[in-house]
């Protein structure tokens, strides 16, 4: 009885399954790669843009800046981007902090998601308009509310991940702005 078919045909099984396994594992490689790569960009993505969104709304930023991180549609349609409570007030400092909860985008996703919470304090400005308080002290500017938005984020043909909605899920404590120095 001839054995030379039976150890080719092992020799044959044997590779066909260290093949599937080399496979799988660069296939799991790439994916996680990929999806590290997705969640760094989303992750820059997301707290720039927040960071700039609120110097925009405070005034120390131009809107035209929100083009690079946001999509046109959002930016249109932003109520404190559009209609800034800080408008009538000349912001000279303040502390910003975002906080990331959560993040998802999948290798293969063009779409991802982003939990982030939203905190500035320590407001100083003062009124535009020289405006005072009925003891005769300088307006303030208003506290900023602490919240928390979920960021749908969009990954164009290039590659490139844009923030294309913001939505507020929870809102927190306003943090006072702190008084402004008299000059």
């Amino acid at each position: 009885m001839n054995k030379a078919p039976i150890y080719v045909w092992r020799a044959v099984w044997y590779v066909l399954r260290v093949a599937v396994v080399v496979g799988l594992v660069i296939l799991i490689f790439v994916v996680a790669f990929n999806t590290a790569m997705n969640l760094g960009s989303i992750y820059i993505m997301a707290t720039e843009g927040m960071e700039l969104r609120a110097d925009v709304v405070l005034g120390t930023a131009s809107a035209d800046e929100l083009t690079n991180y946001f999509t046109g549609e959002w930016i249109e349609s932003d109520p404190l981007v559009q209609s800034s409570p800080y408008a009538d007030f000349k912001i000279s400092s303040y502390n910003y902090t975002a906080r990331l909860t959560s993040m998802s985008a999948w290798a293969w996703s063009s779409t991802g998601t982003v939990t982030i919470t939203e905190r500035v304090g320590a407001i100083s400005g003062s009124s535009t308009s020289g405006e005072t308080d009925a003891s005769g002290n300088a307006v303030r500017p208003p506290a900023w509310e602490e919240r928390t938005y979920e960021l749908t984020m969009q990954k164009d043909e290039n590659g490139r991940w844009w923030i294309a909605s913001v939505e507020v899920t929870e809102t927190g404590t306003e943090t006072s702005p702190s008084p402004t120095p008299a000059a």
